[in-house]
């Protein structure tokens, strides 16, 4: 497809060339016109023969031009001429020369480098972000972008590294010196004996919620007890009814202050493990250090823990298990900077006036950022400086032959017709002077 050249050139243009063009062809044609006119008047003498020469040689040179001049764009009167209409017919040539003439003599990595260098744009964003409009207009765009990019981020790769640290980090822990090292450090806490109170509190609480149920066992006991007693030949000599026990106030006084007792006794036993000033509480810590003690050289916990740690990375839940932990964070991200932008945008916006006043102030860092933008520059313009030459050669390339003429034309056309005036002029005055040359040369 042929691209369509749009000039985007204002009306004086060109009209400013169809000016030129009717002064250059107003002299040829003036030229001609002279030199039909003179070869009609009678006489031989000097001044008519240099007015003959001279209009003859400025209608060769003004035709020569022109000729010249028409040929770079198109066929002179259209007639099938070789080596004519030059720019449309080498297009292709002369974008392809253009851009290596752009390329070697106008992108040069270090030139443009040194350019950015010296344009200190670290110091220019520094003082572009003085404002504290611009500075709030940024953060308020990065606020809104952040949450939206954070939903589309293609996080594959990151989230499989972040899989494989996982389960790196699993595999090397040593789970039996770090559970020895957590139980020894709760026990040091005293953690163990909060958990001991807490247990001891709700003991407490059930024992005395259970209190009726506990005179009901010991009652249904002693009923038992007594009833066992007076069975058989002394119940029958007696005339005692054994199940009359059960109901009987012998049976109620017993079984209510054993049943206190009990109670009483457990409280004591608990209040006993919660009080440190008690002798129970130091022998129940003793007893759990000497259980983890031993827990610490027992083979069977380590194999256990071992088999956990085992469980953990190599189970074919694991991914799955990974999959939701890191799909449910990523949605609580999204989801926290979405409702707390107005936040996000504060933080963005302290955060770069601190980088404002530190560009500013740190002359160092400047020149570190000045080198890395130099760098990067000179980097990238020396790896697609090709890509330009590319470039202006494609888009000439596509240019309509016509329409790349015209516009050339329009550009350089009016000093073309300077050109052909000129070599009217000049071929007049060359004519001219052959001639008297000539005649002084015969007199001689």
């Amino acid at each position: 497809m042929v691209a369509v050249i749009e000039d985007g050139f204002p009306d004086e243009q060109p009209m400013a060339l169809r000016r030129m063009k009717m002064v250059a062809t107003g002299a040829l044609a003036a030229a001609a016109a002279g030199y039909v006119g003179l070869t009609f008047v009678p006489g031989d003498g000097i001044f008519l023969g240099a007015a003959r020469a001279a209009t003859e040689a400025a209608t060769v040179g003004g035709l020569a031009d022109w000729f010249a001049v028409v040929a770079l764009f198109r066929r002179p009167l259209g007639l099938p001429i070789p080596h004519v209409a030059l720019l449309p017919n080498n297009k292709d040539r002369i974008g392809r020369s253009l851009g290596r003439f752009v390329r070697d003599h106008f992108i040069d990595p270090d030139d443009i480098a040194r350019k950015a260098a010296e344009a200190d744009f670290p110091g220019q964003f520094a003082a572009w972000l003085d404002s504290p409009e611009n500075a709030q207009m940024l953060a308020d765009e990065a606020a809104t972008v952040l949450p939206q990019w954070v939903s589309s981020f293609d996080d594959a790769v990151l989230k499989e590294r972040v899989r494989n640290e996982v389960k790196a980090l699993v595999a090397d822990i040593d789970l039996v010196a770090t559970a020895d090292d957590v139980l020894m450090a709760l026990i040091q806490r005293g953690e163990h004996l909060n958990i001991v109170d807490e247990v001891a509190d709700l003991a407490l609480d059930w024992i005395r919620s259970e209190r009726g149920e506990i005179e009901r066992q010991v009652n249904a006991k002693v009923v038992a007890y007594m009833a066992s007693c007076f069975d058989g030949y002394v119940a029958k000599a007696l005339g005692v009814d054994t199940k009359w026990l059960m109901d009987g106030s012998i049976a109620r006084t017993v079984s209510g202050p054993i049943a206190d007792g009990i109670v009483h006794d457990v409280e004591g036993k608990l209040r006993d493990v919660k009080d440190p000033s008690r002798p129970l509480r130091p022998q129940l810590h003793a007893l759990v250090l000497e259980h983890v003690q031993k827990l610490k050289a027992n083979e069977a916990w380590a194999a256990k823990l071992e088999g956990i740690r085992t469980h953990m990375i190599g189970h074919r839940d694991f991914d799955q298990h990974f999959e939701a932990i890191w799909s449910m964070l990523r949605e609580r991200l999204v989801q926290s900077l979405e409702h707390s932008r107005e936040d996000v945008a504060a933080l963005a916006a302290e955060q770069l006036a601190g980088l404002a006043a530190r560009l500013r102030a740190d002359e160092g860092l400047r020149g570190r950022l000045n080198a890395a933008v130099q760098s990067l520059v000179r980097d990238g313009v020396a790896q697609h400086r090709g890509n330009v030459g590319e470039h202006i050669a494609g888009i000439v390339g596509k240019w309509d032959p016509k329409g790349m003429a015209n516009l050339l034309e329009l550009h350089v056309g009016r000093d073309l017709q300077f050109i052909r005036l000129n070599g009217t002029i000049v071929g007049g005055v060359a004519g001219m002077g052959l001639f008297l040359v000539h005649r002084l040369l015969l007199a001689m």
